[in-house]
């Protein structure tokens, strides 16, 4: 292998791409990550953690319960840290990352379909104490999605739907939606 697909391949290992099956259920063309999950790092810092977790989703726009994960634990380093490169010495944090590998082992939830396309979509919203979540829809299936922990010191349940809205319609309109 040539020196441009080896840095092609590290820097992108895991974008989606189309599936080993290519055409999925009902010949719809369907992506996954298509790469083996990294070990979590062995030496903790707020800085391993935010990468790694960077590393797992930074390149899907669908990736379910992957996402919400990661941000909590992205929170959870910036908790019990003050500096990017201050070392972590909670073991539930290396518990959860360990986890999370293990999870994505047995099953990835970055995978989507390729062949999503239209100018209308269907927005979902919702909100917790916890996060807002965004979800748009086209022709049935979901585009991308999107979650943001809430700041400890959060407003209103109220206040946090409308945040919720807001991110919803930013998604939707930088998609030309």
């Amino acid at each position: 292998m040539d020196w441009k697909k080896q840095r092609s391949r590290k820097r992108f290992g895991r974008c989606p791409r189309p599936g080993p099956e290519g055409l999925g259920e009902q010949n719809i063309l369907q992506w996954k990550s298509g790469s083996e999950v990294a070990e979590p790092p062995k030496k903790l810092t707020r800085r391993s953690v935010f990468s790694y977790c960077g590393e797992l989703v930074g390149h899907y726009p669908v990736c379910g319960w992957l996402r919400v994960a990661s941000a909590f634990f992205k929170h959870e380093a910036n908790s019990v840290t003050s500096r990017w490169d201050e070392p972590i010495h909670r073991d539930r944090i290396a518990r959860h990352l360990d986890e999370i590998a293990r999870q994505l082992k047995e099953h990835d939830p970055a995978q989507g379909r390729w062949d999503i396309s239209g100018t209308a979509a269907r927005l979902w919203v919702d909100a917790s104490a916890l996060a807002p979540g965004v979800a748009l829809e086209v022709n049935g299936a979901i585009a991308e999605h999107g979650t943001w922990l809430r700041p400890d010191e959060a407003r209103h349940i109220n206040m946090a739907e409308l945040d919720a809205v807001i991110r919803g319609l930013n998604l939707a309109l930088t998609r030309k939606m």
